[in-house]
């Protein structure tokens, strides 16, 4: 008798990605939550080598969250949110060993409530470009109100 090999393809990081979407929108979160699964898990995707091989992962997740601009805790801690929701899924459900994101030691980032007006500005101009309709847009610019003095002045 003889025997033929079987070979069995590996998922990808894409299929498990669309599985666990799949198992989200199963859950029924808000419109917002899948909105932002459906940003950060492609966005990662593209940087990735769509593979689920866990040494692949772990440096891919250090070089991902190395280049998240440093403009804010808020726009690190989303993706790293959401990131390590799929890894974590990924874990239980034997796709992978270990999650890349809190096995590498990262972190959420402490938001200590400072921002400087240049990173102001930038989140509201970046809030305008991607989520905002042209005709509803007000500024892309931070103000400051003195209420004692009345005073409306640029940030």
């Amino acid at each position: 008798m003889r025997m033929n090999k079987i070979q069995i393809e590996k998922e990808t990081l894409e299929e498990a990605i669309q599985s666990f979407l799949q198992f989200k929108i199963a859950q029924q979160p808000s419109k917002a939550t899948m909105k932002d699964y459906n940003l950060y898990l492609p966005e990662f995707l593209e940087f990735s080598s769509n593979s689920l091989e866990q040494e692949e992962l772990n440096a891919e997740v250090l070089t991902y969250f190395a280049n998240i601009p440093d403009t804010s805790p808020a726009r690190y801690n989303h993706r790293y949110q959401y990131l390590s929701s799929f890894f974590n899924w990924a874990v239980k459900n034997g796709k992978l060993e270990q999650n890349p994101i809190t096995s590498q030691g990262l972190h959420k980032k402490k938001d200590d409530g400072n921002i400087n007006a240049q990173n102001l500005n930038e989140m509201i101009s970046s809030i305008n470009e991607n989520e905002v309709r042209v005709d509803e847009r007000l500024s892309n610019n931070a103000y400051h109100y003195d209420s004692q003095e009345k005073i409306l002045e640029l940030a």
